[in-house]
């Protein structure tokens, strides 16, 4: 099973179910799962600050390595007590488990929005010049 889990995992678990439990159904991307799950996702990790994509991204790499089944994946969602749950496959020829799609597409929304953010500043030197 995977470790521990963080809470900046069960904030952003929470933010996806709010994304697909309100969704705006005369949208047509409400409609297409893969288009909404991408919106979702992305609006779940917005406005996250760096510290937390870095806790994010490590926590995910960690699930979406290919090491866990689908049906441990499930279980880590189910822990976060969702009222949405992913059923059947989907992405090309619909072989991946829904809940892998979305933690796959969290990784990479992590890591695009990471790397679209500017570098902390360094710590202030302690001479004075």
């Amino acid at each position: 099973m995977a470790s521990k889990m963080p809470s900046e995992f069960e904030s952003m678990c929470l933010s996806i179910e709010m994304g697909f439990y309100y969704k705006d159904t005369t949208d047509p991307i409400a409609m297409q799962f893969e288009k909404l799950s991408k919106k979702v996702v992305e609006e779940a990790i917005r406005d996250r600050s760096r510290s937390e994509l870095v806790v994010l991204k490590s926590y995910l790499d960690e699930l979406a390595s290919g090491s866990h089944a689908a049906a441990d994946l499930t279980k880590i969602w189910e822990s976060t007590k969702p009222r949405v749950a992913f059923f059947g496959s989907t992405g090309a020829g619909g072989t991946t488990p829904a809940i892998v799609y979305i933690f796959e597409l969290a990784r990479a929304a992590v890591d695009a929005r990471l790397a679209n953010l500017p570098a902390e500043d360094s710590p202030a030197s302690d001479s004075d010049g």
